[in-house]
């Protein structure tokens, strides 16, 4: 299974701009909002430090704050004034999570 994902640079600026972004689509746009449902997904990939230093390893996430930890709390919080939170990548990430699950190989495929 691949899984690709567009190139997400984190900036000083990302957290504002995005949260403008967000805030129009979901006013103009509230059943194609694809920006928030992005950001959704990616709140759901991204809990630990970890999981930062893989996404930037495999070229998702470019990090521009300096410190890996200091992303982790602005994906996170973009999503929190989201006014749904079902995110059309939901079934996607059921999927992952099942797949990741089967068996070490996958995990080590998905970690590698």
């Amino acid at each position: 299974m691949d899984l690709k994902l567009t190139l997400f640079c984190v900036k000083d600026e990302t957290e504002c701009i995005i949260r403008n972004v967000m805030a129009l689509e979901q006013f103009l746009y509230p059943e194609s909002a694809y920006i928030c449902e992005y950001f959704l997904l990616m709140d759901k990939l991204v809990d630990t430090v970890e999981d930062v230093n893989l996404l930037i390893d495999s070229g998702v996430l470019v990090n521009k704050l300096g410190c890996n930890e200091t992303v982790t709390n602005p994906i996170s919080q973009l999503c929190e004034q989201i006014m749904d939170n079902v995110s059309c990548y939901g079934g996607l990430c059921d999927q992952l999570n099942k797949h990741y699950g089967i068996s070490f190989w996958n995990r080590h495929v998905a970690i590698s």
